[in-house]
C-alpha cells in the first residue's frame, strides 16, 4: 500500500558527496538493490543479509532473480538449461555467494528447489567454493552432480572443476583438507574409488591444451580449443624474463598467423580486464588478441536482435571521485572502457561519439580498433576535478539555441550516463536534483523529455538521482555491458494501468524487462 506522506518525505532527503539534493531511495526496494548490487564487491555479511531480507519480503520470487542475474554469465546456456538465445547478467561472484549464503541458511527450501540453476547461470565449482561448502547440504550437492554427469556437455565441465584428491603430502591448509573431505564424500556417493575418480578427472576434453602445455607439445596446441580467459592470459602475462608465454616457447608467429584469421575471439571476462592489458607499445600478438576479444564481447551482445540504433550518447564522469578503487582497478577505468564498448555498440549516428565531465566537460570522437580507442581515451583524460554533470547538459542546450536550425530528431534521445553519481549541486540554490534540472532545461530550451540511463560503476553511496516516478529512466550497474542492448530493445512504452495514457517505462519496469529471460523466468518459488 502506498502513502503520499511517506513518499514524499523520502524525496530529497539527502545528498551526494559533493553536495547535490539528491533521493534516499528509488521509491522500490528491489530498484534500489538492482541498480548497484553488480557493483558490490566483499560487503560486510551483515549488510548483504540486511539488504537481501528487506528485498525477500518485498518479492521472493524477483529477489531470487536479481540474485541469479548477478552470477548470470552472458552467453547461450547449456546443459541442464539450453537456450539459443544468449542469457544477459553480471558475473559477479562475491555479491552472489554472499547471498546465497543467505538463502541456503533462510530460505533453504527455495534454494535446494533451484539448485540446478546455479550451475547454468555462473558455473559448478561455485558449488564448492570456500564460502559455500561449509553451508550447502553435500548430500543434495552430490546428486546434482551425479545429475550433471549423465549429459556429455555437464560431464565434461565437472571433468575440468572438480577438485582433485591431494596426496597426504600435498595436503597443506584446511582448504585442501575440506576439498579432498568433499572429493571422498563424492566418491563414496558415486560408488567411485578415488582411482576412478581420478581416472575421470584426467579424461577431460577441458585439460587437453594443459596437457600440451605441460609436456612442451606447444606445436600441437590447437589455438581454438583454449578458453578465453586463458587465451588472454597467454599474451598478457609476462614472466620474470621479461616475455609473454607464447614468446618463452617461440609461438608468437604461429598464433599470429591463426589469431588474424579469426573474425572474433572468446572472452568472458570484463571489458575493464581488456582496458587494463592496452598498453601504448603493445606486440601485434596482444593487440590482436585484445581487439579480436572486444569484438567477441560486441558480437555477443548484438545476438537476440540486439545493439544499439537510436540517438545514445554515451556521458562518461571523469572526476577525481572516480578515482576509487573497484574490482582490482578504478571506476575511471571501469567507466571509461564501458564507454567505449557502448559507444562500439552504438550502430546510429552516436556510434564512437562520447562526452566525458569533471568541471567541465569535453566531447570526443573514437576511431580505429578496441585498443586503438582505449589508447585514445586514456591519452585525453584522467580522473581530476569535480562532478559537474549539468555541463553535459547546458552543452545540449547550447547547441540548440545558437542552432535552432538543427532538426529536433538529431539531438540525443538517451543519456548514458555512467558514474558513481555523485554530482556536484545543479544550482547555486540546490533546490532540485540533477534530474530535475536536466529535464526543465531540456524543456525550456523546446526539446522533448530524453530517456536516461543511470549506469553505477560503484555503489558505495546510499543516494539515487532519480525515483521511479519517473518515466523513461532505467537506473543499474555494474561491469557486464551487454545487458543494455536488451533494455533498448523491444518495448520501451507502456499504457498506464492508472491513466489509461502511454508513457515510457520507469525504473521499477525497465528493472523488470532485464530480468525478462528464459533461464531466469525458470526460477520456482512455491
Amino acid at each position: 500500500m502506498s502513502n503520499l506522506f511517506l513518499t514524499a518525505i523520502q524525496q530529497y532527503n539527502t545528498y551526494t558527496e559533493n553536495g547535490a539534493v539528491s533521493h534516499g531511495t528509488t521509491g522500490d526496494a528491489l530498484v534500489d538493490y538492482f541498480a548497484k548490487c553488480a557493483t558490490y564487491r566483499n560487503r560486510p555479511e551483515v549488510m548483504v543479509y540486511a539488504d537481501l531480507s528487506r528485498i525477500w519480503a518485498e518479492a521472493p520470487k524477483i529477489t531470487l532473480q536479481i540474485m541469479l542475474y548477478l552470477r548470470l554469465i552472458t552467453r547461450k546456456p547449456k546443459g541442464f538449461f539450453a537456450s539459443e538465445k544468449v542469457q544477459m547478467g553480471q558475473g559477479n561472484r562475491s555479491e552472489f555467494r554472499t547471498g546465497i549464503k543467505w538463502l541456503a541458511t533462510y530460505q533453504p527450501d527455495v534454494f535446494y528447489k533451484n539448485l540446478w540453476l546455479l550451475p547454468v547461470a555462473g558455473c559448478w565449482k561455485d558449488l564448492w567454493h570456500k564460502d559455500l561448502l561449509q553451508v550447502l547440504d553435500t548430500a543434495r550437492v552430490y546428486a546434482l552432480i551425479e545429475q550433471g554427469l549423465a549429459d556429455d556437455y555437464n560431464r565434461q565441465l565437472l571433468a575440468k572443476y572438480l577438485p582433485r584428491i591431494r596426496s597426504k603430502k600435498h595436503v597443506q591448509t584446511e582448504r585442501h583438507k575440506d576439498l579432498n573431505r568433499f572429493a571422498y564424500g563424492l566418491c563414496r556417493h558415486l560408488n567411485w574409488t578415488p582411482q576412478q575418480y581420478r581416472k575421470f578427472k584426467a579424461g577431460g576434453a577441458a585439460h587437453v591444451f594443459q596437457r600440451q602445455m605441460c609436456a612442451n607439445l606447444w606445436n600441437e596446441i590447437n589455438f581454438e580449443a583454449i578458453s578465453g580467459k586463458a587465451l588472454f592470459n597467454l599474451v598478457n602475462h609476462v614472466g620474470r624474463d621479461g616475455l609473454t608465454t607464447l614468446a618463452r616457447h617461440k609461438q608468437e608467429e604461429r598464433y599470429l598467423n591463426w589469431i588474424k584469421q579469426q573474425p572474433i575471439a572468446k572472452f568472458t571476462g570484463y571489458v575493464y580486464e581488456l582496458m587494463n592489458a592496452v598498453q601504448p607499445k603493445m606486440g601485434l600478438a596482444q593487440r590482436y588478441t585484445l581487439d579480436k576479444q572486444f569484438d567477441g564481447l560486441l558480437e555477443l551482445a548484438r545476438q537476440n536482435g540486439g545493439g544499439i540504433t537510436e540517438n545514445v550518447w554515451c556521458a562518461l564522469d571523469t572526476s577525481g571521485s572516480m578515482q576509487a578503487a573497484v574490482a582490482n582497478t578504478t571506476a575511471f577505468k571501469i567507466c571509461v572502457s564501458l564507454g567505449i564498448y557502448f559507444a562500439s555498440l552504438n550502430q546510429g549516428a552516436f556510434k564512437d561519439h562520447v562526452v566525458m565531465f569533471d568541471a567541465a566537460s569535453k566531447v570526443m570522437k573514437l576511431s580505429g580498433t578496441f585498443s586503438d580507442k582505449a589508447l585514445q581515451i586514456m591519452a585525453a583524460e584522467t580522473a581530476w576535478g569535480n562532478t559537474n554533470f549539468q555541463s553535459v547538459i547546458d552543452e545540449i542546450v547550447r547547441v540548440r539555441t545558437q542552432n535552432p536550425q538543427i532538426p529536433v530528431s538529431d539531438f540525443p534521445t538517451t543519456l548514458l550516463v555512467i558514474s558513481d553519481m555523485q554530482f556536484d549541486p545543479a544550482s547555486e540554490q540546490n533546490t532540485e536534483t540533477n534530474y530535475e534540472a536536466l529535464m526543465r532545461k531540456l524543456t525550456d530550451a523546446g526539446l522533448p523529455k530524453i530517456r536516461v540511463i543511470w549506469w553505477w560503476v560503484t555503489g558505495r553511496r546510499q543516494d539515487f538521482p532519480s525515483t521511479i516516478q519517473e518515466e523513461g529512466v532505467s537506473m543499474l550497474g555494474g561491469f557486464d555491458a551487454a545487458i543494455l542492448s536488451l533494455l533498448l530493445g523491444g518495448e520501451t512504452r507502456i499504457t498506464d494501468a492508472q491513466t489509461g495514457k502511454t508513457r515510457q517505462l520507469n525504473a521499477c519496469e525497465n528493472m523488470l524487462k532485464a530480468l525478462d529471460q528464459e533461464l531466469l523466468r525458470q526460477v520456482k518459488i512455491n
